[in-house]
């Protein structure tokens, strides 16, 4: 086997896109290379003066992957994004596009093709304006909806513990207080701000009631999957607080115990027999 030809030093000129004699690499070519291979969908449009209706000049393929069409579908249709801009978004988008000066960020939704709807983060700058009064915007479209969904998950999950009766306190694996919802400072008297970063038993100060301690939970204990049982805790004052307290493990992705999350309700004392 012949061993390969040494490749070209670069040019004296230090240009890394010439070697040796050969021609510079076609900037508008790479340019197009690099944008198609991007996950986001790249586009440039012109407005014309007077005219509020933008004109589509390039859109990047990943436009079908996004919204089901394709690139020569969006050029031919001007009025395709306007027109799959969700219902809701529609209004303020078309104005903050309308009065923006220079720049544009906004996250909306947008409908695809099949009826889908997807939430896309959009940048978008004026490029240049041309002598006829025509200007230039290039921008891009990034589908962001996985990172809406999990934050409408997260909000929803914040709602739902300020809004459950039960004290809840999460801790992390040493039993450090990682989260506090409402119902937990109206039965304990410490906000989270007071409590967040201690550990649990600090603040508590938490003794198993004699009759439980035998089913409430031990958090040494192997393969625990939930508890049940009760305790006696204390306020923020001292005061004795007897709870019923019900609780699971939290996991991660892999399985591993990352915590434990308690639910926790105050409870009358039974009568002496």
């Amino acid at each position: 086997m012949d061993p390969p030809e040494a490749m070209d030093p670069p040019d004296e000129s230090g240009d890394p896109t010439r070697v040796g004699q050969a021609a510079p690499i076609e900037q508008a070519a790479l340019y197009r290379t690099v944008i198609e291979n991007t996950p986001v969908v790249i586009y440039i449009d012109v407005y014309e003066p007077g005219d509020d209706q933008e004109t589509p000049l390039f859109i990047s393929p990943q436009i079908e992957r996004l919204l089901g069409y394709s690139a020569a579908e969006w050029i031919a249709e001007p009025k395709l994004w306007r027109d799959h801009i969700h219902p809701e978004d529609r209004p303020w988008v078309e104005k903050a596009a309308a009065d923006a000066s220079g720049k544009l960020s906004a996250d909306y939704r947008m409908v695809r093709k099949d009826g889908g709807v997807i939430w896309v983060h959009e940048e978008a700058a004026i490029i240049g304006g041309r002598p006829d009064g025509r200007v230039l915007w290039h921008g891009a479209l990034l589908d962001i909806t996985e990172r809406k969904e999990a934050e409408a998950q997260r909000e929803f999950a914040a709602l739902l513990m300020e809004n459950i009766s039960d004290a809840v306190v999460a801790c992390d694996r040493d039993l450090v207080i990682t989260s506090w919802n409402r119902a937990a400072q109206d039965l304990y008297g410490w906000t989270p701000t007071e409590v967040v970063g201690r550990p649990m038993r600090e603040v508590l100060r938490y003794e198993l009631s004699e009759m439980d301690r035998s089913d409430v939970w031990d958090p040494f204990a192997e393969e625990m999957l939930a508890w049940r049982g009760r305790a006696i805790q204390h306020d923020k004052n001292g005061s004795e607080v007897l709870v019923e307290t019900k609780g699971l493990p939290l996991r991660d992705a892999q399985g591993q115990v990352s915590g434990y999350v308690m639910v926790n309700r105050e409870v009358a004392e039974q009568a002496e027999q």
